[in-house]
């Protein structure tokens, strides 16, 4: 049941509004995005999507801004089919004019969907052009990092990681990740090594109970 069905318990009065607009063939960008915003707030992905598409499409001079961070929100919901979707869409309609932090933004979204979707060489494209722009981007740096290491191409994980820690805003980032990746290879001394070093520079909680399991396999496995 969902508020086009107009019995559900779940359509608010703003709710009903847009949609008798949207009905009406009236509902410009601002109304379908906020539309969209609504059914995102009640995990009604799928109308969410359609709104965001809608409005790309009633208005697409509007700022990259808004369907950028709709995408990132599907995907963060875990529906990255429809973020990959509205990807596309933005790519259609802003291909033009994309350029210095959007273009970084759109670049690392896609990459994140394209990684969670199982499309390695787009997620690696895409991870590799973010490091062109800019070869201080730690995120891109870790991302791939993550890559090689689930893909067993050791050396070229333990070298993105390195490089990642090298910048001060992601050191403790990249120490962490890379620690989950030794431990998936079994290196428990090593792991625990960097997760001390990510202690010492901002503690964390969950980052000290997960210390303390690796160190306790450290331990059971030690030679």
């Amino acid at each position: 049941i969902t508020c086009r069905d107009w019995s559900s318990d779940v359509c608010s009065s703003d709710l009903r509004n847009y949609e008798v607009v949207r009905r009406m063939g009236k509902a410009d960008a601002r109304v379908l995005n906020n539309l969209g915003d609504i059914y995102l707030s009640q995990d009604l992905l799928d109308l969410a999507s359609e709104s965001y598409l809608a409005s790309l499409t009633a208005d697409p001079q509007q700022d990259i801004a808004r369907p950028l961070r709709q995408a990132e929100m599907l995907s963060g919901r875990g529906a990255q089919e429809l973020a990959n979707g509205l990807l596309d869409r933005i790519q259609s309609v802003y291909r033009d004019n994309m350029s210095g932090e959007n273009k970084l933004r759109f670049t690392r979204q896609r990459a994140k969907v394209a990684m969670a979707l199982s499309q390695d060489d787009l997620a690696v494209a895409s991870l590799e052009e973010l490091i062109r722009q800019d070869p201080l981007d730690g995120e891109a740096l870790i991302l791939l990092g993550g890559f090689y290491g689930r893909n067993r191409e050791n050396e070229k994980a333990e070298l993105f990681f390195e490089r990642a820690a090298q910048i001060k805003q992601h050191e403790v980032n990249a120490l962490i990740e890379h620690a989950k990746y030794l431990v998936g290879q079994s290196q428990y001394d090593k792991a625990a090594r960097l997760l001390h070093q990510a202690q010492d520079i901002r503690p964390r909680e969950n980052v000290a109970r997960y210390l303390d399991q690796v160190e306790r396999l450290a331990r059971v496995y030690r030679p």
